[in-house]
């Protein structure tokens, strides 16, 4: 958990550096679901000018309480289950039932 905070905006920013060095103006389409949709919302918020579409999947603009009551949902399994050890679960067993009960409610939920 010592990892430093990444946000959509890095992944964007990493997704556009091979795009300027392959001389690539503007994507067809930028398009994802889930966090790949958070990320087609940042391409069209911080770079307009390079897609001609924005389509996002299951993904949403804005966290309203109802988003965000979902996402502590999603993430309880994880917190819950006892090789989570606070995030640092590195030299032990991976929280691998939270990541198993976690992907049974993304998948319903979606």
């Amino acid at each position: 958990m010592d990892f430093p905070i990444l946000t959509i905006g890095d992944f964007v920013d990493t997704q556009k550096g091979p795009m300027d060095q392959l001389g690539v103006e503007t994507w067809h389409a930028v398009m994802g679901a889930l966090m790949g949709g958070l990320q087609s919302y940042e391409w069209a918020a911080s770079y307009p000018d390079r897609q001609t579409r924005v389509i996002p999947v299951i993904s949403s603009g804005w966290a309203d309480a109802d988003l965000i009551a979902w996402l502590d949902v999603r993430a309880s399994p994880f917190r819950l289950d006892p090789n989570w050890n606070g995030g640092d679960y590195h030299d032990g067993d991976a929280p691998e039932a939270g990541l198993t009960q976690a992907l049974k409610i993304v998948t319903l939920h979606a």
